[in-house]
């Protein structure tokens, strides 16, 4: 199905808040977002699956939250917004990286630096990549 193709690089770890962060685990738990298609009682499974109220609470809103789109939800509008949530992970991980460079001195280690400098490069190139992708599915 697109859907799990489209949203097999999405993780927890995409997700700052811990409820959202939750809701994300419980959806992988069930199968991942491509099984609930066609499914009108997977929130409910999904809320039932929950033990934290604030997912459940969640849960529950997503289900009935309008999607903003004025047309049917389709692949490309899945792939907008897992592009874009998958940009912000990597523009959170590029500013944590950077941090850490600016911490490192570049003499004293120079392996860790240039290490770092290189997964910077590539991080930056993935941003780059995620940020067409998204403009591509607009």
């Amino acid at each position: 199905m697109t859907i799990g193709r489209i949203t097999g690089d999405v993780g927890p770890n995409d997700f700052t808040h811990p409820t959202y962060r939750a809701v994300w685990e419980l959806v992988a738990a069930a199968g991942g977002p491509g099984a609930g298609a066609g499914d009108p009682g997977w929130a409910t499974k999904l809320r039932d699956a929950a033990t934290d109220p604030a997912a459940s609470s969640a849960i529950s809103a997503l289900a009935v939250e309008p999607i903003l789109t004025a047309k049917e939800p389709d692949a490309s509008y899945v792939a907008l917004h897992v592009f874009r949530l998958l940009e912000l992970t990597t523009m959170r991980r590029i500013a944590e990286l950077k941090s850490r460079l600016q911490r490192t001195n570049p003499v004293e280690h120079a392996t860790d630096y240039n290490r770092m400098f290189g997964e910077l490069a590539a991080l930056e190139s993935h941003r780059r990549n995620l940020r067409e992708r998204t403009v591509g599915v607009q």
